[in-house]
């Protein structure tokens, strides 16, 4: 729970500052502005920047998860984001928000790396649970901005959105570091006790920590075998057991990108705009409540990545996503003058429809399995329970 609640006030302050810009664009654009005032293009740069600085926090901080570990860079999360609102809580003029924002930015990674380490954290049962909690977080986020907007202006809400992060910091201080990073670095000890800290002891949990440990050790044998060590980090991206899961998580994205659009698009053309507000208002809250795509291939995306592949799959996802969602939004506009509202939704419905029939052959079960159940899955190993105990064995002598 404490990672859930950690990873929950991240979400919720990543939803505030996605939001944000509606209420402060409306007032440094506001013709009786006494504050900050701006052009519309240095307003629409203001609200665009945190994705392009996000591209950049993508690059910094993906890598950094497999060198200083889950729990420091969470902590880097948040101190981007309490910097970010800092500044906009001084800014005197548009060039201190776009810094601000910028910094912001950066953080929007965080989006992926956390989801990931919350996969890493939390137990098979409740880590479908726990990512669609945590994304659900972020929509609340974004709408608790634009409830407080009624009251507040920008200023008071960047002091408000401080608050989640400094929580954050502080559980996360208390949580020892993601069992995971310590068998990747050959840690075992300190993998043993972190595991047991958040899975408990119990005789599943040490069957599961036992085929962590015997897996990394079995890639630390056959790494230090190999003699090629040139160009390793781009042979990597050639391996199955990285294609495989990043065609995944690259068709899920396209999938929830290209089918949220295309819906939206043929909605907001077939129905009138009240019957949308009400309607359609009562049908997302009980939606809220069940299955949908765009949940379901966030959590997959997360738990997809073998151990040694998480940082690059978090990096090469991320990027991915950013991209796809880009181009959508770019295109939609000359599609829709174009080939008009039907041909745009059968063109997306097309690509939806490839994408699915893709995953249905290549995409694994993860309900209910360990992430190196999953992992194990994807490279087509199968190891015994006695087979794991010797190669922990043979490894406690060799390390």
């Amino acid at each position: 729970m404490l990672v859930l609640t950690s990873g929950s006030c991240y979400s919720l302050g990543i939803g505030i500052s996605l939001a944000h810009p509606s209420a402060l664009n409306a007032a440094i654009l506001s013709p009786n502005a006494t504050d900050i005032k701006a052009t519309i293009d240095q307003a629409s740069w203001i609200a665009s920047i945190q994705g392009f600085s996000g591209l950049i926090g993508f690059f910094v901080f993906a890598p950094l998860i497999q060198i200083l570990g889950r729990k420091p860079v969470n902590i880097l999360f948040q101190i981007c984001l309490i910097i970010g609102w800092i500044l906009l809580f001084i800014s005197k003029s548009v060039t201190m928000l776009l810094i601000a924002k910028f910094m912001q930015g950066l953080s929007i990674g965080g989006l992926i790396v956390i989801g990931l380490t919350i996969s890493e954290f939390t137990h098979r049962n409740k880590r479908g649970v726990f990512l669609t909690i945590k994304k659900t977080v972020l929509s609340f986020g974004s709408l608790l901005c634009h409830c407080l907007a009624l009251y507040y202006d920008w200023r008071r809400i960047a002091e408000v959105a401080i608050i989640p992060h400094v929580l954050a910091i502080i559980i996360i201080t208390f949580c020892p570091e993601s069992p995971s990073f310590y068998a990747v670095k050959g840690k075992y000890s300190d993998c043993m006790k972190s595991f047991v800290w958040y899975h408990g002891d119990s005789y599943e949990s040490k069957r599961e920590m036992n085929s962590l440990i015997a897996a990394q050790m079995e890639r630390r044998c056959n790494k230090q075998k190999r003699k090629d060590k040139k160009f390793r980090w781009f042979k990597k991206l050639l391996r199955r057991d990285f294609l495989i899961p990043f065609l995944i998580a690259t068709l899920a994205t396209i999938a929830v990108d290209f089918s949220a659009l295309c819906i939206s698009t043929l909605v907001i053309k077939s129905f009138k705009r009240r019957t949308i507000l009400f309607k359609f208002g009562t049908l997302s809250i009980a939606l809220m409540y069940s299955v949908t795509l765009s949940e379901v291939c966030f959590t997959i995306s997360m738990e997809i990545f073998p151990l040694e592949h998480r940082a690059i799959g978090s990096l090469t996802t991320g990027i991915a996503f950013t991209l796809f969602y880009a181009i959508t939004m770019k295109i939609v506009p000359l599609m829709i003058i174009r080939m008009g509202v039907g041909g745009t939704y059968f063109v997306f419905s097309l690509c939806v429809t490839i994408c699915l029939a893709i995953l249905y052959y290549i995409l694994p079960e993860t309900k209910d399995k360990s992430l190196q159940e999953i992992e194990d899955e994807i490279k087509g190993i199968k190891r015994t329970d006695a087979e794991i105990e010797l190669i922990i064995s043979n490894g406690a002598r060799n390390f």
